[in-house]
């Protein structure tokens, strides 16, 4: 990243034509020009360059998914009293935190690819793998790997 007055040009592999693999050579210059300005924190509506709209608000739909998550992940907790009465506390422990790592490392993928170049309307990790690749078979593979 090389900043220049207000911008900050980033060289990046383009992958904007569906032929194109990740190892091809013909994209190693392009550029892209991202601006940097201040945002208004108060302001929840946001304006992209290409006059895509980003909005910031949580749905009742959002909330009932997080809700149903929690209940989820707390009977999950509940029904490991077998694993922690047979092996102990410190099998399950590490369980735990080896499933937090992976969970921590994908979702940290995942919002590095929809925040640096965002795809309005399309934040699947097929559309964002082949976005970043070209490549639609392997953009497929990662998304059954991660579902």
């Amino acid at each position: 990243m090389f900043p220049i007055n207000n911008q900050i040009i980033m060289s990046v592999q383009s992958s904007q034509s569906n032929d194109s693999s990740p190892t091809s050579n013909d994209n190693k210059n392009n550029l892209y020009t991202i601006e940097v300005e201040e945002i208004d924190p108060e302001q929840a509506e946001t304006t992209t360059s290409e006059g895509y709209q980003m909005h910031v608000f949580l749905n009742s739909r959002h909330v009932q998914i997080i809700a149903l998550a929690g209940a989820i992940s707390t009977g999950l907790f509940v029904a490991s009293e077998g694993t922690l009465a047979a092996a102990g506390p410190a099998p399950l422990l590490t369980g735990y935190l080896i499933l937090l790592f992976l969970v921590w490392f994908v979702m940290n993928q995942l919002a590095d690819m929809v925040t640096f170049i965002p795809l309005p309307g399309q934040t699947t990790i097929f559309a964002l793998t082949s976005r970043y690749t070209g490549n639609s078979s392997l953009a497929f593979a990662i998304g059954m790997n991660i579902y």
